[in-house]
């Protein structure tokens, strides 16, 4: 799941091409903004993929990332609203 601070401007997770994101599954999202990136014909590793372990939600807020990408329960959004953020 990408997620990204609820009170901010992006919308899609296109709009993170490029960006800063933290995540604790660096494979999965590399693999992930890698596929978005070519289709947007953008040079792929152009998305800046962090690893950060334990609470990873927590980087937006500290300014170290524009987004995260995170594997959740089977309840998505109800845990991202609690942690202010919005998925995709």
């Amino acid at each position: 799941m990408v997620q990204v601070p609820e009170a901010g401007t992006i919308n899609d997770a296109n709009e993170l091409i490029g960006k800063r994101v933290v995540t604790s599954f660096t494979g999965l999202a590399k693999e992930y903004f890698a596929e978005r990136e070519k289709l947007a014909g953008v040079e792929v590793g152009t998305t800046q993929i962090k690893y950060v372990g334990g609470s990873v939600e927590a980087a937006c807020a500290l300014g170290v990332a524009d987004g995260i990408v995170d594997l959740v329960g089977t309840t998505p959004r109800r845990s991202c609203r609690g942690n202010w953020l919005t998925c995709d």
